[in-house]
């Protein structure tokens, strides 16, 4: 899968060969795009009326179109019509009673009949989803005209950016470490990358837990997958860990008791008030993430910091979902069948009142 488009409220983006260099090459743009994804992160807040998120159209070589809106019941609908043919899909989330940042994702496989709406909110960790029949792929030149052509698409001032991929992105957990992160393995000190199924790891709570799966995935270096630096020693880490904003950390102190009446929180690191620096490259558009899944549901020791490894909770219980993610080429016997409970996953608002405290 690459990346091929890219749009932000003042660039516009697109490669047909792939922004990471290992695309198929360039294609013709009257050919079809038979498998993508269009990514879509936003920030909504209620309505009364149906919000337009993106919206394409074009009347030449044929009818073409595209649209991504919200309806006053937290409805995701995508509409499509290519020539004389149309869809429309739906995507029940219940956002409409506050603001919240979300991530749509519509993908499609042509051949195989199937397509898969997703909505995803990072404040709260929920995720919604849908599989749908017979999607109309769009054409190359449509693509590039979504991404390109201001005229033909709109898009919303909500929308932090909107991208193209050549083949459907995973959903559900998703990696978000970078691949030289080095972790404690039984035979010493590795990257993540270099991790392989059985290698044995370094828990936050000083047991080893074994690798069940290691694997990585290119996004759009923005927003919720944006590159960071959290600086040593910022909340006890000894070196500088690389990850994206959306890197859940693992908190376990007595500030966390008093706030939060528990003894374990994570907390996105991108929503942490000190310590972090951008590191995104100039001209950069995607990052490769790498991610770990265990035997259990444990946060890695990284460079003294608790960093969570895959959380596969929803994956274990919804087949369905577990084909469209990251593990779809899994064997069952690899899974982990030890979930335990999920710590209380803080909300923006609250990482600040933790890092005042910790910092008091």
């Amino acid at each position: 899968m690459s990346w091929i488009g890219l749009r932000e409220a003042r660039t516009a983006l697109f490669d047909t060969g792939g922004f990471a260099g290992f695309g198929d090459g360039p294609a013709r743009l009257d050919d079809l795009l038979p498998r993508g994804s269009v990514m879509i992160d936003c920030a909504i807040l209620p309505s009364l009326t149906e919000q337009t998120l993106l919206s394409y159209a074009a009347q030449n070589p044929w009818r073409a179109a595209l649209s991504v809106s919200l309806d006053p019941d937290g409805v995701v609908i995508v509409r499509q019509r290519l020539g004389d043919a149309t869809r429309c899909f739906r995507l029940e989330t219940g956002l409409r009673e506050r603001a919240a940042s979300v991530t749509i994702v519509f993908a499609w496989d042509a051949p195989a009949r199937q397509a898969t709406l997703s909505a995803e909110l990072p404040d709260t960790g929920a995720l919604h989803y849908a599989t749908h029949h017979a999607p109309l792929p769009p054409t190359v030149n449509d693509a590039r005209r979504m991404i390109m052509d201001r005229k033909r698409c709109y898009l919303s001032p909500g929308v932090r950016f909107a991208a193209i991929a050549n083949d459907r992105t995973p959903i559900g957990p998703l990696p978000s470490l970078d691949g030289g992160t080095t972790v404690t393995t039984q035979s010493g000190p590795r990257s993540v990358d270099a991790l392989r199924t059985g290698d044995l790891v370094l828990t936050s709570d000083g047991d080893m837990a074994q690798v069940r799966w290691v694997g990585s995935v290119t996004l759009p270096a923005r927003a919720r997958f944006r590159p960071l630096r959290l600086k040593a020693p910022f909340y006890g880490a000894v070196r500088d860990i690389d990850c994206a904003a959306c890197q859940q950390v693992r908190f376990r102190n007595s500030a966390v008791d008093y706030l939060f009446d528990t003894r374990t929180v994570v907390a996105r690191a991108g929503d942490l008030l000190e310590g972090l620096v951008p590191r995104l490259r100039p001209g950069q558009i995607v990052e490769t993430y790498w991610q770990v899944l265990l035997d259990r549901p444990v946060p890695m020791q990284v460079h003294n910091l608790p960093c969570e490894s895959l959380d596969a909770r929803r994956l274990l219980t919804d087949p369905v979902l577990r084909r469209l993610s990251v593990l779809r080429d899994v064997p069952s016997e690899l899974l982990p069948t030890d979930t335990g409970p999920a710590p209380l996953r803080l909300q923006n608002y609250e990482v600040r009142s933790l890092c005042e405290s910790l910092a008091a």
